[in-house]
């Protein structure tokens, strides 16, 4: 038996076809998928369950970053949406950061922070001074560091809200005109916003060691000191750059610039005349996916023939790894003793593969 491309090609058609976001319908219906498979592959499955906090965008009130001038006129205001490229596509989830609290903050100050990494912010600090950050906005862009601890270190100096966004530097190596980036090549178009949860630990941020079964203790989620505590949003580099503009102070060192045209790198400071008032995944991690069921076809018609392996062995597929490793911690958490006494290997098919050549070695 061997592993057809063809059937990985066309697993990753179908679990990519709709959304997955963990948690709701449309996610349970990939899971029911696999399973499925699963089973007329001769597998036997099992379907732990366990309650964990997720966070959803509220869709009918988009997430947005507004610059308004004195008499309350607005200068600019984000989307809190990403260009749409195929109509026939189904509709993603519109950019959030997992984890972050509700709520609308507005300051007159705006600081640029490079990373966000707490050597940025240090020097951000030292440069405009301690108490020119508090209840201020930081804008960051992604890079260098897990983006929730660019988040914690901004609350850690101050800030009463964050803004990120994909510098074209870092994700758009050969320019943001239409032929360099989505949807002629795979680097990040204009409008594009990454998002991703915050969580700076694994598994449910109310069970912390423990499963979160129906039975566990649960902190109160203001006492959790893992969850930022300030409003973030993730925004397009177009939007970004606009933004951007507005900003004072002195220029930033070389290492902290960009690639965004026509704006001067600054660290910010008080806003003259204005105030601050997950997708389909065809990379991660649906490939893994699409590959591991191909792999348990194969294994699946082996078994139905006479092959025995000499040790037992276990397909997971992983609810809500996005928020933070969830699913796979929540398990391990509960069954830690038997796993730690028998597995002998674990290999993280996540992400399978990636670009757009297929070399057979």
């Amino acid at each position: 038996m061997t592993l057809g491309t063809a059937n990985i090609e066309a697993n990753l058609k179908d679990l990519t076809s709709r959304p997955h976001l963990a948690g709701l319908p449309e996610d349970l219906e990939s899971a029911e998928v696999v399973a499925e498979r699963w089973k007329n592959d001769g597998l036997l499955v099992i379907k732990p369950k366990y309650n964990v906090l997720l966070s959803y965008p509220d869709d009918n009130n988009l997430n947005r970053v507004t610059l308004t001038s004195d008499d309350g006129s607005v200068i600019i205001q984000t989307n809190g949406t990403e260009k749409v490229y195929d109509s026939a596509q189904a509709k993603t989830v519109n950019p959030f950061l997992a984890y972050t609290p509700n709520g609308t903050v507005n300051s007159t100050k705006l600081f640029y922070g490079n990373y966000g990494a707490l050597e940025d912010l240090q020097k951000l600090a030292s440069v405009v001074g301690n108490a020119s950050l508090q209840g201020s906005i930081i804008i960051m862009r992604y890079g260098s560091i897990f983006r929730g601890d660019k988040i914690m270190h901004a609350q850690y100096f101050g800030a009463i809200g964050a803004i990120l966004y994909n510098d074209p530097a870092d994700y758009a190596p050969f320019g943001t005109t239409a032929d360099q980036v989505y949807d002629q090549k795979w680097y990040m178009p204009p409008s594009g916003a990454q998002r991703g949860s915050v969580l700076i630990l694994d598994g449910d941020p109310l069970t912390p060691i423990y499963p979160s079964t129906d039975y566990m203790y649960r902190l109160k989620e203001e006492n959790v000191k893992y969850l930022p505590k300030i409003p973030a949003q993730p925004i397009g580099y177009a939007e970004a750059q606009v933004i951007l503009q507005y900003l004072e102070g002195n220029e930033v060192p070389v290492q902290w610039r960009g690639a965004l045209p026509n704006v001067t790198y600054r660290y910010g400071g008080e806003l003259h005349n204005g105030s601050d008032a997950w997708s389909l995944g065809a990379i991660d991690p649906t490939s893994g996916t699409a590959t591991m069921l191909e792999i348990t076809r194969v294994l699946g018609e082996m078994y139905k023939n006479g092959f025995r392996p000499r040790r037992s062995l276990m397909f997971c597929s992983w609810g809500a790894e996005e928020y933070g490793l969830i699913g796979s911690m929540e398990y391990v958490q509960e069954y830690v003793k038997v796993l730690g006494a028998r597995i002998v290997s674990y290999l993280n098919v996540d992400s399978a593969v990636q670009g757009t050549a297929y070399d057979k070695t």
